[in-house]
């Protein structure tokens, strides 16, 4: 919007967003001025306070691009059977900063509807309001940046599932095979342990 030659105002976009005024003018501020180096300019029209930004135009948000990339391909968030190299534009930041600005700024029924809509799922009963917001923004921040490895689900489930039985079991998995020479140095002395069968060697 603020891109177009007829530019907006604090007022229209925060319509068009959801936000309110007062985090429409942080991310002006914030995230375009500070963190994106963007130049904004305004002026004093007939339908109020108009900003423009100056230079070259943004590449697309996250979700356009997005949108963009799933009508044809596979989605290049990591995590999710895609390119794996993928890294977020400072637009997509921006924009996801917005959103999770825009949380805190929402009803606690607002955030139960948002729940419902991103988990289909009603959220835990007695999940405090800073709680919701939190989740919902690891949820936005998994969109952007991409979410948890199939291999660190099931090791996670894993976890859960002993921790369950009482096991209290947080082994990684790494096994140190017979033989192996682990060295380290500490105050300027090197430490070599040797793995044996039954058990370590110094």
């Amino acid at each position: 919007m603020l891109r177009r030659s007829e530019g907006a105002t604090v007022e229209e976009v925060a319509s068009a967003t959801g936000w309110q005024r007062h985090t429409v003018r942080g991310v002006f501020s914030g995230t375009l001025k500070k963190k994106l180096g963007l130049t904004i300019a305004s002026a004093k029209e007939e339908r109020g306070r108009v900003y423009r930004i100056n230079g070259p135009a943004m590449k697309p948000s996250f979700h356009e691009a997005s949108a963009r990339r799933n009508s044809g391909g596979p989605s290049p968030v990591p995590g999710r059977g895609g390119d794996r190299e993928y890294q977020p534009r400072s637009a997509d930041i921006a924009k996801l900063e917005g959103d999770i600005i825009g949380l805190v700024d929402r009803s606690t029924q607002d955030l139960r509807l948002v729940w419902r809509q991103v988990h289909r799922t009603e959220p835990p009963p007695g999940l405090s309001r800073d709680l919701l917001i939190r989740a919902l923004a690891h949820r936005l921040q998994e969109e952007t940046h991409g979410g948890t490895s199939r291999a660190q689900q099931r090791r996670l489930q894993t976890l859960a599932r002993e921790f369950e039985k009482g096991s209290g079991s947080s082994d990684p998995g790494i096994i140190l095979r017979t033989g192996t020479t682990l060295v380290r140095q500490w105050r300027g002395h090197t430490h070599t342990v040797l793995v044996r069968e039954e058990g370590f060697e110094l």
